[in-house]
């Protein structure tokens, strides 16, 4: 990258050292997403920055006044100085980069549920790394209807693709040759959550599966306790699967269908982490991984390998 011709002054445009390097994104990202001081050792787990990256760039953004320290020695925690005015704006615009996220993967689903014949299932296979790179997407359908279901999807995309000015390639399956699809580390968009094949030699055992499952169900408790509407989302999210009739899961769904419209929070957060051979079988199925937002889903992974990390 060749230097600028002319320097610019850090007090008409601070944005330039602010938002210089995408270390200090996902920083400032981290903090706006946590609303509270955070350690280093914790920013570098959110941002997925290593130890020395997440050190420096955290220096650098101290230097522009607009993260300060908070605590001393080992409790040490850094946060944004949110009274000033372009800290709100910055606040403002991480919203606006999430809600177009989230917007972007309704638009998939709300397509989901128009497609005729109708898939079983909808997930993310692959995240773009770069900007160009195509969104790729993987649907569930049975051997007879796959086809037009692919056909169909692939045309209702295009105006999506054309609103969000974003690829996204599509790949069909059946049950014959679906990959193993772990339900607690997808993306699922819509339809019910496949459930994974048994494990091959020298993968995981069942007993690993329900393990990992459990942990993330420990998390989604979490995020309840702070936004109970995310049991209401679940719900929505079940009506439209089973209006749409889903084939093997459906007796699952209908299950979940019962749990969700009965249960108190309270007897709903017990029955989430239960080790009972019901709950560890309808975790395989959970309509809480399809629903959860890009926030939600990275604070559920975190806490889940913070989990297994103790």
């Amino acid at each position: 990258m060749r230097p600028v011709a002319t320097a610019q002054s850090p007090l008409r445009c601070p944005l330039n050292e602010l938002m210089g390097t995408e270390a200090h994104v996902r920083i400032l990202r981290a903090l706006v997403d946590a609303e509270e001081p955070l350690t280093v050792a914790e920013l570098s787990r959110r941002t997925e920055l290593t130890p020395p990256g997440a050190h420096k760039a955290v220096n650098r953004l101290l230097a522009t006044g607009f993260v300060v320290r908070t605590g001393g020695g080992r409790t040490q925690q850094h946060t944004l100085r949110w009274e000033d005015p372009l800290v709100s704006s910055l606040v403002e615009m991480f919203k606006s980069e999430a809600g177009r996220h989230d917007e972007l993967l309704t638009e998939i689903r709300n397509t989901f549920y128009q497609v005729s014949p109708p898939p079983e299932s909808l997930w993310i296979s692959r995240w773009p790394d770069r900007l160009g790179e195509p969104l790729e997407i993987s649907l569930l359908a049975t051997s007879q209807s796959l086809s037009a279901s692919l056909r169909n999807f692939r045309r209702a995309l295009t105006g999506v693709e054309t609103g969000f000015d974003v690829t996204i390639e599509l790949h069909g399956y059946t049950r014959a040759d679906l990959p193993n699809v772990r339900p607690e580390e997808t993306t699922f968009l819509a339809g019910a959550p496949v459930l994974p094949r048994r494990p091959e030699r020298g993968g995981l055992s069942h007993a690993d599966l329900d393990e990992r499952s459990l942990r993330f169900s420990q998390a989604i408790v979490d995020l309840i306790r702070d936004d109970p509407s995310l049991i209401a989302r679940a719900r929505r999210h079940i009506e439209q699967v089973l209006s749409g009739g889903r084939g093997s899961a459906q007796h699952d769904l209908d299950e979940w269908a019962d749990i969700l419209r009965s249960y108190s929070v309270n007897r709903l957060l017990s029955f989430l982490v239960s080790t009972g051979p019901r709950a560890a079988r309808l975790r395989q199925s959970s309509p809480f991984f399809a629903v959860l937002s890009e926030v939600e889903r990275n604070r559920v992974k975190t806490a889940a390998a913070r989990v297994n990390d103790a």
